[in-house]
C-alpha cells in the first residue's frame, strides 16, 4: 500500500506545460540547504518522527528539468519495547540511535513556465544510504519519489517545499527480505550564483537611408564662339550705288574687279559673306530690303567675274549694325556700305 502511495505522489505531480517563448532559460548553478521531519517506516521499530537535514548543489538542464547532487541525514532512536516485541535484544551498553546518511542525485520535472512565481514538480532520486546502528553499519541503495512546489522570491532566491517517499533497500538491520519506506517532509532554500540571463537589447533599425540622388547631368559645353568674320573688303555705298538705288555705278566696277581678281583664285576661302548696310534714314523695313538688294548686286558681279556662287552668302543688315552712331551726315556716310568677309576657310 505504501509503494502504491509513493507512485501516486510521483505520477500526480507530472503536470507540465509548454514554456513560453519569451521566458529566458536560467541555467545558473545554485546551492541550498533543507530541513524538515522524517517519518521512518513502521517496520524500523523506531520513534515516529525525527529531524531531517540536508544540502544540495544543482542546476537546470532545460527549462523543465533540474538535477541536484544531494546529501542528507536523519536519526531516530529505537523503541526498546518494539525491539523486545519483535524478539530483538539490544545489549545494555548499546546506543539506541539509528542514524541514516544519504548521498545521491535527485531530478525534478517542473510544470509551468520558468518565470512563474510558483511551479509544481515531481521528483525522482537515486543514491546510497549508510546505516549506523547497533544492528548494522553497512550501506544500501535508496530510491526516492515525491512531489513539491518551488517558489521564487527573487532572481537568486528560491524556496522548495516537498514530500518525498524514500525506499531504503536496507536488508541487514532486520535481516529482512524487504527494505523500508521512509517519508520526508522538507523545506529547502537555494541561492543561484551569478547574474540572471537578460533579454537581448532590441536592436534599433538603422534609419532609412535617403535615396542617393543621381548627380544632375553636366551641362553641355558651351558652344565655341563663332570667330568674327575676317573683313577683306569694305566698299562705300556712295561709290557703288546712286542714292536709293541697288544698281551698280560704272565707277564701282574698278573696285569690284580688284576684289574678284583676288577672291576667284583663292580656293582656300570656302565661304564669303556679302553684307549690305544702310544708315537710319527711312523705315527699318525699307532699309532692310535695300541692304539685301545692294548685297545681291555685288554678289552677282563677283560671280560674273569668276567667283563661284556657292562660295557667296548674301545678307542684309539694314540699319541694325551701324559702324558709327548715326548722329551726323558724315557718320551716316560711313554706315552706308557693303562688306566682304571670310566666314570659312580651309585649315
Amino acid at each position: 500500500m505504501k509503494r502504491i502511495l509513493l507512485v501516486g505522489l510521483f505520477l500526480g505531480s507530472l503536470s507540465v506545460s509548454a514554456q513560453s517563448e519569451d521566458v529566458l532559460f536560467d541555467d545558473r548553478w545554485y546551492a541550498g540547504v533543507m530541513g524538515g521531519v522524517a517519518r521512518p517506516g513502521d517496520d524500523r521499530l523506531t520513534e515516529l518522527t525525527t529531524p531531517y537535514f540536508g544540502a544540495y548543489l544543482g542546476r537546470f538542464f532545460s527549462p523543465d528539468f533540474s538535477l541536484d547532487l544531494q546529501i542528507d541525514s536523519y536519526s531516530a532512536d529505537f523503541d526498546r519495547d518494539e525491539l523486545n516485541a519483535a524478539g530483538i535484544m539490544s545489549p545494555a551498553a548499546s546506543s539506541p540511535d539509528f542514524d541514516i546518511y544519504g548521498y545521491g542525485l535527485t531530478g525534478r520535472y517542473y510544470a509551468g513556465d520558468m518565470g512563474d512565481k510558483h511551479r509544481f514538480y515531481g521528483l525522482a532520486g537515486l543514491g546510497i544510504a549508510e546505516h549506523d546502528n547497533f544492528l548494522d553499519e553497512g550501506r544500501d541503495m535508496y530510491v526516492s519519489l515525491g512531489a513539491g512546489v518551488q517558489s521564487r522570491f527573487s532572481e537568486n532566491i528560491r524556496l522548495r517545499t516537498q514530500l518525498e517517499g524514500r525506499y531504503d533497500n536496507d536488508r541487514q538491520t532486520r535481516s529482512s527480505d524487504d527494505g523500508f519506506i521512509d517519508f520526508i517532509l522538507s523545506v529547502g532554500l537555494s541561492f543561484s550564483f551569478g547574474e540572471p540571463p537578460r533579454p537581448p537589447q532590441p536592436t534599433r533599425a538603422a534609419p532609412p537611408q535617403e535615396p542617393v540622388r543621381a548627380a544632375p547631368p553636366s551641362p553641355p559645353p558651351a558652344p565655341r564662339p563663332q570667330p568674327e568674320p575676317e573683313v577683306m573688303f569694305e566698299f562705300d555705298s556712295t561709290v557703288l550705288f546712286d542714292f536709293d538705288s541697288s544698281a551698280l555705278r560704272a565707277e564701282a566696277r574698278a573696285e569690284l574687279d580688284r576684289a574678284s581678281d583676288i577672291l576667284a583664285p583663292r580656293d582656300d576661302i570656302i565661304l564669303i559673306e556679302v553684307a549690305g548696310h544702310t544708315d537710319d534714314i527711312g523705315t527699318n523695313e525699307y532699309n532692310q530690303d535695300l541692304s539685301i538688294r545692294r548685297g545681291q548686286s555685288v554678289a552677282d558681279y563677283l560671280v560674273q567675274n569668276g567667283v563661284s556662287r556657292d562660295r557667296l552668302r548674301v545678307v542684309g543688315y539694314g540699319e541694325t549694325r551701324p559702324k558709327v552712331p548715326n548722329t551726323s551726315p558724315e557718320n551716316r556716310q560711313q554706315n552706308r556700305r557693303v562688306v566682304l568677309s571670310i566666314l570659312n576657310r580651309r585649315n
